[in-house]
C-alpha cells in the first residue's frame, strides 16, 4: 500500500540549510513526480501536508483505475456440471502425448520405448472416450465408474480411471474447469502384487533350453522336389541364445527388462552400457531422467556373469540381447520358451514371466543371507520394499521368535533370566576393543575440558576394569573444573 513520508530538512555543521524538507510517496520506491498521471510532489515541504495528502489520494485512485482497466490473466473455467468429459480427455491427451516426442536419430532406443508408451496411452484414451463421450464431469460417480469397470479388466479399468482423474485435475490447473463439482471417483483396488520367482532348477532348464535350441528348416515345394517337400531338418543356427543372455543378465543383476534389451557393450546415446573392463553395468545413460520408483543406479557385475559378458563382446556382440547383429525384444520368444520348457502347473503356481527374473534375483540374494541394505543398493530398490516383499526369504527372518519357542516359550521368565542365556554385554573390563574405545573417549573429553597434564597420566595408568569409574570422575571434574578427584588416583 502506498504511503506518504516526509524527508526532514538537513543542515551542515554551521547550521546552514543544505536540503529542504520534502514529502514523497513510497510504493516500493520513492516517488516525487508521475507526469503521465499529473502527480507532482516536488517542492512540497512541512507546510504543505494537505497538498501532499491530496497527491497521495490521486496516486492511489489512479493506481486502482489502472488495475481495473488492466485485463485479468485469470480466466474462469466452466462448471463441472457443464464441462464435457471428451473436452477434458482431449486436453489431457494433447498435453501428455508430447512427453513421448523423442529424436529417433539421436536416441533410437529411447524413441522405440517412447513409441510403445505413446501407443499404450492412446489406447487408454480411446477406451475412455468410447464410454465417457456425451457425459459431463459431474457424471463421474460410483455408478458410472462401476459401469466402466465392468467393460474392462480390473487393472485396465483402474489405470484408465486414474488417467481420467489426472485429466480432471489438469483441466482445473489449466483453468479450463472450475474447481469444485460433485464428481466422485470409485476406482477398483490394485491387483495383488505378483512375486513369483524361478528355482535354480527351473532357471537352469530355461537357460540350457535357450542356449541349445537349434534352428529348423522345412523344405517347400518351391525350392525342393520329391521326397524332401515338407521335411523339416535342423540347421546350425542358434535362434534362442539371445534369451539365454537375457536371463543370465536379468537374474545376475536384478535389472528391469527394457534396460537389458537396450544395453550395449559400447557407450551409445540413449542406451545403458556395460563396461566389461571395469566390471560396471551403467543401467542409465548420461542425461536420463530416471523416476524415483524406477531407479537404475550403476551396479558391479558379479564375477561369474562378467566372464560371460567379456566372451560375448570378444566374439563380436555389440548388444547384450541381439539377433543377427541387431538389438531385439524378448517378449514373445520368452513366452514360447517358458511354455515349452516348464509345465503349466509350474507357470501358474509360481506366476512366472519375464519380470520374475528380477524377483528371482531379490529372492536368491535374500536366501543367501547377505545384508539387506547391500541387497537394496544392488537392486536399486528401497530397503523397506525389500523387507516388505522379500524379507521372509532371509535366514534371519523372525529368527528370534523361533529361538523363543525353542528355549521355553510359555514359561514366565524375568528379564534377568532371559538375558542371562544370551551373550553377555561386552564392557571395557571384558573386551580389549571396548576398553580402547572408552579410553579414547575419556581422552577426548579431557582434551575438550582442558584437563591438567597429570590427569592424562592417570588415564594411561588406569587398568581396563577401572575405566568406567574414571570416566564418571572425569565427567564430574569437567563440569566443576575441579580435578582433585581424578588426580587423587595417581599411584
Amino acid at each position: 500500500m502506498p504511503s506518504l513520508n516526509l524527508r526532514k530538512a538537513r543542515y551542515d555543521k554551521r547550521g546552514r540549510l543544505t536540503h529542504r524538507a520534502q514529502y514523497y510517496i513510497y510504493d516500493g520506491r520513492q516517488i516525487l513526480h508521475v507526469p503521465e498521471w499529473g502527480i507532482d510532489l516536488r517542492g512540497l515541504g512541512e507546510g504543505d501536508a494537505e497538498a501532499a495528502q491530496a497527491a497521495l489520494r490521486a496516486y492511489i485512485a489512479r493506481q486502482h483505475q489502472e488495475a481495473l482497466e488492466r485485463p485479468s490473466r485469470r480466466t474462469r473455467g466452466r462448471p463441472a456440471a457443464e464441462m464435457p468429459l471428451e473436452d477434458v480427455i482431449s486436453h489431457y491427451m494433447t498435453e501428455t502425448v508430447t512427453r513421448f516426442n523423442v529424436d529417433a536419430e539421436a536416441e533410437p532406443a529411447k524413441a522405440r520405448n517412447a513409441a510403445r508408451q505413446r501407443k499404450v496411452l492412446l489406447d487408454r484414451m480411446e477406451w475412455l472416450l468410447d464410454y465417457w463421450t456425451g457425459k459431463v464431469v459431474d457424471d463421474v460417480d460410483k455408478g458410472t465408474c462401476s459401469e466402466f469397470t465392468a467393460m474392462h479388466s480390473a487393472s485396465t479399468a483402474r489405470r484408465c480411471l486414474e488417467d481420467l482423474r489426472a485429466a480432471i485435475n489438469l483441466a482445473e490447473a489449466d483453468r479450463l474447469l472450475a474447481k469444485g463439482g460433485e464428481h466422485v471417483f470409485h476406482i477398483p483396488p490394485p491387483s495383488p502384487p505378483r512375486y513369483g520367482f524361478f528355482t535354480r532348477s527351473q532357471f537352469a532348464r530355461l537357460v540350457w533350453a535357450a542356449y541349445r535350441a537349434k534352428g529348423t528348416y522345412t523344405h517347400s515345394d518351391k525350392r525342393s522336389s520329391g521326397d524332401k517337400v515338407g521335411v523339416t531338418k535342423e540347421t546350425g543356427r542358434r535362434p534362442r541364445r539371445h534369451l539365454a543372455r537375457f536371463m543370465l543378465m536379468a537374474v545376475y543383476t536384478g535389472t528391469r527388462t527394457d534396460r537389458i534389451e537396450q544395453a550395449s557393450f559400447y557407450p551409445e546415446p540413449g542406451r545403458p552400457w556395460i563396461d566389461v573392463e571395469g566390471g560396471i553395468f551403467y543401467r542409465s545413460w548420461d542425461g536420463e531422467r530416471v523416476p524415483d520408483n524406477k531407479r537404475a543406479d550403476p551396479v558391479r557385475i558379479p564375477v561369474r556373469l562378467l566372464s560371460h559378458l567379456r566372451r560375448w563382446k570378444r566374439n563380436g556382440a555389440r548388444y547384450v540381447v541381439e539377433y543377427q547383429g541387431r538389438p531385439v525384444g524378448t517378449a514373445s520368444a520368452f513366452f514360447r520358451l517358458l511354455r515349452e520348457t516348464l509345465s503349466e502347473e509350474e507357470r501358474k503356481a509360481q506366476r512366472l514371466n519375464r519380470h520374475a527374473c528380477k524377483h528371482t534375483a531379490a529372492t536368491w540374494l535374500m536366501q543367501s543371507g547377505q545384508p539387506i541394505g547391500e541387497i537394496a543398493g544392488f537392486l536399486s530398490t528401497d530397503e523397506r520394499t525389500i523387507v516388505r516383499h522379500y524379507g521372509h526369504h532371509h535366514p534371519d527372518y523372525q529368527s528370534g521368535i523361533s529361538e523363543a519357542f525353542s528355549s521355553g516359550a510359555g514359561r514366565i521368565q524375568s528379564r534377568r533370566d532371559a538375558t542371562g542365556r544370551a551373550a553377555q554385554r561386552q564392557t571395557a573390563a571384558t573386551s580389549a576393543a571396548v576398553a580402547a574405545e572408552v579410553r579414547q573417549a575419556v581422552r577426548d573429553l579431557m582434551e575438550i575440558a582442558e584437563a591438567p597434564v597429570a590427569a592424562f597420566s592417570v588415564l594411561d595408568s588406569t587398568p581396563d576394569d577401572g575405566l568406567a569409574a574414571l570416566r564418571e570422575a572425569v565427567k564430574r571434574s569437567a563440569r566443576s573444573g575441579e580435578w582433585s578427584d581424578v588426580l587423587g588416583n595417581v599411584a
